[in-house]
């Protein structure tokens, strides 16, 4: 089963850090989930939040500012002290840091018009980056997961769904998906051994549970997305 650090270790360090990232290879994990978006000078950060208010206090959308300024806010101090000074860190310094420790399932954010732009960047730095084969990339929505496969026939692809209306078998056959991503809340026994039936990855989020990660590991889930790695410390 594939330990999987939700937005890194953000149950113990500010979400999307250096700091979190760190703590998920410390702990044990074997992947971390992360979402990449776009600056306005169109580089790929990794940040989830529209806005800066929750992580920055900053009264901005992240997109409507240039990488630089953006690695001028401290993102670490509205989580704790010990943590000031955190910045925002790019994508491609995040897989720098995660090679030959982690591998990465990157949550595209949606960027509307800049849908296809943020999509051909970030499988442009995975090929430059020779890591490829060490990352998911997924999303809510299948436009965007389209788009991937139209550009990259290889490329791992999974689709984050949290309704049961979403209709996941379809649209994973339509684009030939290698996994689906959806909440714990809606899965059950039958639906994990019909996905896993037609070959797909089961990775479900977000679970800080450690009965419930121990039962959906007993229906055969692939992945578990945790804030908090150390649920699966007893796991042997």
């Amino acid at each position: 089963m594939i330990k999987i650090g939700h937005r890194g270790a953000s149950g113990i360090a500010p979400e999307n850090t250096r700091s979190a990232f760190l703590k998920a290879i410390e702990l044990g994990m074997d992947m971390v989930e992360l979402d990449v978006q776009l600056s306005k000078d169109e580089e790929l950060i990794v940040f989830h939040d529209k806005d800066l208010k929750r992580m920055a206090g900053v009264k901005r959308t992240v997109n409507s500012m240039d990488l630089l300024d953006l690695k001028a806010l401290d993102i670490g101090s509205s989580f704790g002290d010990e943590f000031k000074g955190e910045r925002i860190m790019t994508l491609k310094e995040v897989i720098e840091l995660a090679k030959e420790k982690l591998s990465l399932n990157i949550e595209i954010k949606e960027m509307g018009r800049k849908r296809k732009l943020v999509v051909k960047k970030v499988i442009d730095l995975l090929e430059e980056e020779d890591f490829k084969s060490e990352v998911i990339i997924s999303s809510f929505n299948k436009k965007l997961l389209n788009m991937a496969r139209s550009m990259d026939k290889d490329i791992s692809l999974a689709l984050i769904f949290s309704s049961s209306r979403v209709k996941a078998l379809k649209i994973s056959q339509e684009l030939k998906l290698q996994a689906v991503h959806p909440h714990h809340s809606i899965l059950t026994e039958g639906k994990v051994k019909g996905y896993k039936g037609l070959g797909l990855m089961v990775n479900t989020w977000t679970v800080n549970d450690k009965e419930k990660a121990d039962e959906l590991c007993g229906w055969g889930v692939d992945g578990i997305m945790t804030d908090f790695p150390k649920i699966f410390k007893n796991e042997e």
